[in-house]
């Protein structure tokens, strides 16, 4: 018997291993090469040039790309274009191929803008351009990611703690204020720093042009523990957070952070008080709901901010369905900053010094515009009416406070605007009793007596003394008809089933008594058997 056929040693792969492709499909480290325009990058131009000569000079790519297949010709390199720097020759790329010595291939990208279209001095264009040659190397071409890491500079560091600071004194002095969102502080430190030169690290030698700095970094620096800045995040912590473009944002001036370094701890404030006129959004305006949404985090920033959330404040894993809202603690003006106030042209309403000279001035007010009291007998009518309609049927505190139509035209039949209230769902009236039934007692300005006294004492104008007997008139008379119809419920399940009528019984023992008693509660002897109980129920 012959023996079996062994296969090679190259052809032998061991279990569990992929098979390799060998077609054209482009990889990481072959290119797509694509000769059509904006086939590969809508921005550039590929050419292909056929040979070049053996002596050029091409520049080594970065020491990472030692092994790369391409090089970078021309003298370029993988560094950022800069604000006001004119580089024409950089908006051409050129690459051959390193490890093909009998065909020396070049590609070249063109930019789609030409020489005469860029402005050197624009951000915008400026901006596009590193978009570009950054694709261009790292997706077209297959280059690896450049990996830069910039150190903080003790200026860069010096204006986010003046701008805490800033914003730690304003909430001092304003009850309202609220945090400015982390996405508009890079925003306002992009734009101080990017492209600025001249900035001096802690050495103090000069650095080249910054760069913009992302999200991870400014949440990693802001959140490391033990420095100043880490200690004014914490004191700003108990506030609430704005939206990303509202709210109130301080500006930073060169000068206020070279006092800073220097120890001189100056900070100008002049510029944080709005001047008279000014819209109101100039001052902080806390959100009407204190559950905020969290900005979109890319993957990267996902597990930075994991980090300082589980390390910095941990949450419990399921969360409560209701979140008792942050409370923001009552903060005083101090007397300089009123002073402040008044000095930029702010006035405000006398405030009477004695509760007598309070609720003279009220009357007297009262007295000189009186208020509309004609709508209140007509709400009377209308709550009456609406107490007489429910006399037959069981209350339900929705179905009452509606007061709906039986039968109504639907809204999506509406023909002309002017008489949208003609088909509306609730009954003529039913705005004016809701009003009537829910009135607030308020006091005169400048009075800090007990308000119970307002009405009680009769201290109020004879309009605001009508609306409150009004008022609790018709709040008694509600309450007088679900008494009625809750006794009237109760009937006719007590005549209804042994079951009920069981569980109302021991109600009524128990009030007897002076005890609680919930009838929402089933007891153990509630649920028995009326057929069980039956004999002793007869009894």
């Amino acid at each position: 018997m012959p023996p079996k056929r062994q296969r090679s040693a190259a052809s032998a792969a061991p279990k569990g291993t992929k098979k390799i492709k060998t077609t054209h499909t482009p990889t990481r480290r072959s290119p797509r090469r694509n000769t059509s325009d904006d086939a590969t990058n809508p921005q550039s131009k590929v050419e292909t040039e056929p040979t070049t000569q053996r002596n050029s000079r091409a520049v080594k790519a970065p020491v990472a790309n030692d092994d790369h297949e391409w090089e970078i010709l021309d003298g370029d390199n993988r560094e950022a274009l800069l604000v006001g720097t004119t580089a024409s020759n950089r908006l051409r790329l050129r690459f051959r191929r390193r490890h093909n010595d009998k065909q020396a291939e070049i590609v070249v990208h063109r930019y789609k803008k030409a020489v005469n279209e860029v402005d050197w001095n624009s951000s915008q264009d400026i901006m596009d351009i590193n978009e570009w040659r950054n694709e261009v190397f790292d997706r077209t071409m297959g280059f690896p990611p450049k990996a830069t890491r910039t150190k903080w500079t003790p200026f860069e560091t010096a204006y986010l703690e003046v701008l805490h600071e800033k914003l730690k004194r304003v909430a001092s002095t304003n009850a309202e204020f609220t945090m400015p969102h982390n996405t508009r502080i890079l925003k306002a430190f992009n734009e101080y720093f990017e492209y600025r030169d001249g900035i001096r690290d802690k050495n103090g030698e000069n650095m080249d042009p910054l760069g913009a700095r992302t999200m991870v970094q400014l949440t990693s620096y802001m959140g490391r523990p033990g420095t100043k800045l880490r200690q004014l995040r914490n004191d700003l912590s108990k506030y609430n957070t704005s939206n990303d473009a509202d709210g109130y944002f301080p500006t930073v001036k060169d000068t206020e952070i070279q006092g800073y370094l220097d120890g001189d701890g100056v900070i100008d404030l002049t510029e944080d008080v709005p001047a008279p006129g000014e819209p109101a959004q100039d001052l902080q305006v806390a959100p009407p709901s204190p559950s905020e949404k969290r900005p979109e985090l890319h993957s990267a920033q996902k597990s930075s901010q994991a980090h300082h959330d589980a390390t910095d404040n941990p949450q419990p894993k399921k969360k409560p369905r209701w979140v008792k809202p942050k409370e923001t603690a009552v903060i005083p003006s101090t007397p300089e900053y009123i002073l402040s106030l008044k000095a930029r042209g702010y006035k405000w309403m006398y405030m009477p010094e004695t509760d007598d000279e309070a609720l003279r001035l009220h009357v007297a007010a009262g007295k000189k515009s009186p208020p509309d009291t004609t709508w209140i007998h007509q709400a009377t009518k209308d709550l009456d009416d609406r107490i007489s309609r429910r006399n037959s049927t069981r209350v339900n505190h929705e179905a009452f406070n509606r007061d709906l139509l039986d039968k109504y035209e639907p809204k999506g039949a509406m023909k002309d605007v002017e008489d949208w209230h003609k088909i509306s769902a609730r009954r003529d009236g039913a705005a004016a009793v809701t009003g009537l039934l829910n009135a607030a007692d308020l006091p005169p300005h400048g009075y800090k007596g007990d308000i119970r006294d307002l009405a009680r004492n009769r201290l109020l104008s004879e309009g605001e003394l009508e609306l409150i007997e009004a008022r609790d008139d018709a709040i008694e008379k509600k309450y007088h008809m679900i008494e009625r119809q809750r006794l009237l419920t109760i009937q006719e399940e007590y005549e209804a089933s042994l079951f009920e009528k069981a569980k109302h019984d021991r109600a009524a023992r128990l009030q007897r008594d002076d005890q609680y008693y919930d009838s929402d509660v089933t007891r153990a002897d509630d649920t028995d058997s009326p057929h069980e109980n039956e004999e002793d129920l007869e009894g």
